[in-house]
Formats: structure tokens, sequence, C-alpha cells
């Protein structure tokens, strides 16, 4: 019968050292990745590249050989993917600006008379009615600065310190992994404001056992409400005779046309999977797949599922994501679907799980 299996393994390419580092894979005892036409191991070339090593291992002989034994092999990127950073800045001319402003925004601006100092730039500047939303695959936040007691706007550095720390805070209460009281909606990390520099800090997975659900999520950050002349009047004493805040912001380090594209989360390991295609249950069925790593430096971990393909854990709900589990699910904010299942009975739905849940960190891997 077919059972719909589908395993995954993340390979981390920390762990990888170029030139040395081996990595095979069978299925029963036929080897399946080949070099130049020889099945067997293969000597990861070079580690800087993540395209280079899927080169290596999913070759036209590879996949072939696979689909011989009756399963379906693929190598992407995704696992452990991380989101960049925010980084906002002190001041933007119009020559020299990030994502939130252009260079005609800023000269048009500093005609109009729109400028803090004398050369042109516009320097931060905030105040306590303004609100910020920083939103990470499709979760977001919002958040007012808080200054000492009696203050209420601020520019320049302090403008920037404020504002990642009430984003931080934000973020943490509402979706962090510690503490966050949506944090089952949600495959990320806490995060930090780093006041020195202004900057809301990357984002992690919060479990490597999502796999590449959360790859190619997407993060932003906008002043979401400027304050009114009246507002900017009220927070400066009369101080200020512009009715404009201003902050400008990058994210990641991004290109040199600061394009957004690139604002989502990136590439850090990969995933190897097989997935059963016949219906015999000689592929991928309990011992029938080995994988060996024939070097310690290059553990690879299982990825596990409750996920079925047809049955309770088919679905996310509306408080929780099963942010800890690869499952193939509907994508969520931007994310990949999933990369395993779990094993089935096509006639009766019955589950049957077998092999074992943890990690393998010797030099041979029985995966089964």
């Amino acid at each position: 019968m077919h059972r719909n299996k589908k395993r995954g393994f993340i390979l981390d390419v920390s762990t990888l050292t170029a030139g040395s580092s081996t990595i095979s894979l069978l299925i029963d005892t036929t080897d399946v990745f080949e070099t130049n036409g020889t099945f067997g191991d293969v000597t990861i070339a070079n580690t800087n590249n993540l395209t280079s090593i899927i080169n290596q291992l999913k070759t036209t002989a590879a996949i072939s050989r696979a689909a011989d034994l009756g399963a379906t092999l693929d190598v992407y990127v995704g696992a452990n993917s991380e989101m960049p950073s925010v980084t906002l800045k002190t001041g933007s001319t119009s020559s020299a600006n990030f994502e939130g402003w252009t260079d005609a925004q800023i000269a048009a601006l500093v005609t109009a008379g729109v400028k803090i100092n004398s050369n042109g730039a516009m320097v931060a500047k905030v105040t306590t009615y303004d609100q910020f939303t920083y939103t990470v695959g499709g979760n977001a936040v919002t958040a007012s600065i808080t200054l000492a007691s009696g203050v209420t706007s601020a520019t320049g550095s302090a403008a920037t310190a404020a504002v990642a720390s009430a984003i931080a805070a934000a973020w943490n209460a509402k979706y962090g992994q510690s503490a966050g009281a949506s944090k089952t909606l949600s495959f990320w990390s806490d995060t930090e404001a780093d006041v020195s520099s202004g900057t809301i800090g990357r984002l992690t997975l919060a479990s490597a056992q999502s796999g590449s659900r959360a790859y190619g999520q997407g993060i932003s950050f906008s002043h979401s409400y400027k304050a009114t002349g009246a507002q900017v009047s009220l927070a400066t004493a009369g101080v200020a005779t512009t009715a404009i805040t201003w902050i400008d912001y990058i994210i990641g380090s991004d290109d040199a046309q600061l394009a957004s594209t690139d604002n989502k989360a990136t590439d850090v390991d990969l995933i190897i999977t097989l997935e059963e295609t016949l219906a015999s249950g000689t592929a991928i069925k309990g011992t029938a797949m080995t994988v060996t790593l024939n070097s310690a430096e290059t553990p690879l971990t299982e990825l596990i599922t409750l996920k079925r393909k047809v049955g309770a854990q088919s679905n996310t709900t509306a408080t929780d994501i099963y942010e800890n589990d690869p499952g193939i699910y509907t994508s969520i904010g931007g994310g990949n679907a999933g990369d395993v299942r779990a094993e089935e009975d096509a006639s009766e739905g019955l589950v049957v799980e077998d092999g074992s849940r943890r990690a393998y960190f010797t030099r041979i891997h029985w995966l089964g």
C-alpha cells in the first residue's frame, strides 16, 4: 500500500570543511549520490556557496537513481533561515538616503524649508505621538516611543534608539518565543534592540523543526503615523517650526539600489528530502532508507512531523500554526508549505510511525 511518506534532513553547512567533508545517501544498501558517474561518497568542494553544494548532490544521475529505487530526491535551501535586522538612521540627504525616503522626496522637503541643519540634511526626529509598525511574515506590531518623564520628543541617535527599543519590546510581548502572547502564530525568535546603533536585531527561527516553512517570509518597517503640526509643537514646546517628524531606515545590509525585494528571510542551511513514489513498501519504509555521513563534522538532523497527507494535522488553526512542525501545510505569511509527511496507510488512514526521533551525531547514522 502507498504510505505517502516523505522524509527530510537538515544539512548544517557550517559543520562542513571544503575538500574533506563527505556525504552519501543510501536507499536500502544502494548509493544515491554520485560524482562524475560514480555512485558513493561526495566530497563537498565549496562550503561557502549553497548552490554549489546543491549541484553536487542533486545531479541528474542521483535523481534518476532515487527514482529507480522508488523515491523522489530533492535538495534545496531553507533550513535555519534568518530574518534581517532593521537599522534606523539618524539622518539622510537627497544624495545619501535609505529605504524610507527617496532622493526626490528629500529634495522636495529641503526646498520647502523642512530641514534641521544648515547643510540640507534631514535629521531623525520623532515624538511620543508618532507610531511605527514592524511586520514579519504577516504578523505586525505597532508601537510609540517612551522617553524620560516630561520628555516627549527625540532627535538623532536618541530618536533611533527609542524607536528600536519600542519595536523590540512590542514584538517580544506579542510574538516573541519567550513570553509572546501570540507566539504560536510566529516562527521567529525574540529580538533585541541595539540602542547604540538604533537597530532592531535580526530574528532566527524559534525551532529548526519548522524546516523551510518560514523561508521567504517578508519583513517591513514603516513610520505608520506621523505627528501633526499641532502635536509636534506640543511635543517640542513650540521649538519645532516644521510640521513633520522623520526617520529613515535600512533592512539588512541591502544592495546598492536599496531594493526592498530582498527584505525577507534568507537561506542558511540545506534540506535533503526523499518522497515515496512506489505503491509497495520497498522504498522509504522503516530502515529501507539509510543516510550515512562519512565525517563527524557533518551530522544530519531529521525533520519530524505529525502532519499526514490527510488527517487531523492537515491545517493550521486560528491560534496555532504548528510553528515547530516541518510538515506540509498551507503557506503562511509568504513562507513555504513544508518539507516532510508522516507515514499513513492509504486505505485505512492508519498512521504507522517507524524509526527514531533522535538526531544522530556519530560517524554512521541509521536514520530509520
